[in-house]
């Protein structure tokens, strides 16, 4: 979800990519190639299959809108034959490309690539469900040698759920010992594990000495033995929570940790937003402003309040993306992700994808995970293998926690 400062217009609000309930289909096609055949030949192999399958998916309709989105390094003519590849093979099924209001179905095919070379991913809108195919362009030297390249996913696993808006959850312990803190503007919860559901334990209350912004967020910061800091605007937070929960507060202008393991640190404004001074293991020390942000690869990519994802130089590298991204580290294709909500504002339900960079730009890497509403927090878990999501359900008011893993085959 797109994030605002108080000093911004509430109407900017960009293009979701998820929408609405879908049944997801990933196909994954890798078909081996002849030693002759040039790129043309190959796109326009990966064009006919992979109209085939978007059409066989949607239902067969007799007219699409085609809609071209470019996340790869390919030049303006390469895009353009790619999509005048697209449209034959539309054409040969006796397809009509036509304007959004009078197509049966919409069609967005995204072009990306990785250190094998092209993919392709459609997605295909037709009511209420949407279906994403994807096919990778074979290169000529690799004839008669399908590559299957793993195929990445992101889960979601409910942890905790209650009315009042919940700002971080962290798991305490393991098994039967185990213990959930959860932190919200007015206390920090300790939850134990009674018979498979969380009994509470004990509530400390955060005594704010000041109002709290409107868009209120915070951090929960653990260690092994228990102890922890929960972080808000302008206080910090610090006590134990085994037995039950000990904690004092007092203001405070302490840098917040970036990523799990508090390599990168943000020092965090009065409002809802990051300042753009930066500490710890940072290689710089200034940036925009941002809202959120993530370590993946050594490099800090920044959530910045004019929109999309950037690098700490400032270098735009995904303009289609909400303002909570986080990084998890994993065994998955280049063993680090970058998680960024969908582009939408805070009436809608909001979507989850795992990206990648590639030349320069965040490709993604998984089909979106969809929630029951807007994504209001997203942090690294304290490992850095998991990230921790907070939406708020559109249905029936409430908030919930998730744990959000990458997982691949």
């Amino acid at each position: 979800m797109i994030r605002h400062s108080h000093s911004m217009h509430f109407d900017l609000i960009w293009r979701r990519l998820g929408r609405s309930s879908v049944l997801l289909v990933l196909l994954s096609i890798f078909k081996p190639l002849s030693l002759a055949q040039n790129p043309s030949e190959a796109r326009a192999n990966a064009a006919q299959e992979l109209v085939r399958t978007v059409l066989a998916r949607a239902g067969s309709p007799s007219a699409v809108s085609l809609e071209l989105q470019n996340l790869s390094g390919l030049s303006a003519a390469e895009q353009e034959d790619i999509r005048q590849k697209l449209r034959a093979q539309f054409g040969a099924a006796r397809v009509q490309i036509v304007a959004p209001e009078r197509a049966l179905a919409d069609v967005t095919i995204t072009l990306a690539q990785d250190v094998h070379g092209e993919i392709w991913i459609a997605e295909a809108r037709h009511g209420e469900t949407r279906d994403v195919a994807m096919v990778r362009v074979a290169q000529s030297g690799n004839a008669g040698m399908p590559r299957i390249a793993n195929t990445l996913s992101l889960h979601k696993t409910l942890v905790w759920t209650q009315a009042t808006r919940v700002l971080d959850v962290e798991l305490v312990g393991e098994g039967d010992q185990a213990a959930l803190l959860v932190l919200d503007g007015a206390t920090v919860s300790l939850y134990r594990n009674r018979q498979s559901h969380w009994e509470l334990e004990q509530s400390a209350p955060i005594a704010s000495t000041h109002p709290w912004p409107r868009d209120l967020r915070g951090r929960l910061m653990v260690s092994k033995d228990h102890k922890f800091d929960a972080l808000l605007p302008g206080m910090k937070c610090s006590g134990a929570a085994d037995p039950g929960v000990s904690m004092s507060c007092a203001p405070s202008d302490d840098p917040w940790p970036i990523d799990g393991d508090e390599g990168a640190r943000g020092f965090f404004g009065a409002r809802n937003f990051f300042t753009g001074a930066l500490a710890g293991g940072a290689k710089q020390k200034n940036a925009t402003p941002f809202y959120s942000a993530a370590v993946t690869h050594d490099e800090l990519l920044l959530a910045p309040v004019s929109g999309g994802i950037a690098s700490s130089a400032g270098a735009l590298m995904q303009p289609l993306a909400g303002s909570d991204i986080a990084s998890v580290r994993d065994e998955c294709g280049s063993g680090e992700q970058v998680l960024a909500t969908g582009a939408g504002d805070f009436t809608q339900r909001d979507t989850l994808q795992a990206m990648d960079e590639q030349s320069g730009r965040l490709a993604p890497e998984t089909s979106p995970l969809e929630f029951n509403g807007p994504i209001t927090a997203l942090w690294t878990a304290h490992d850095g293998k998991a990230a921790i999501a907070v939406s708020k359900n559109l249905t029936t008011g409430r908030y919930e926690a998730f744990i959000i893993s990458v997982t691949c085959r």
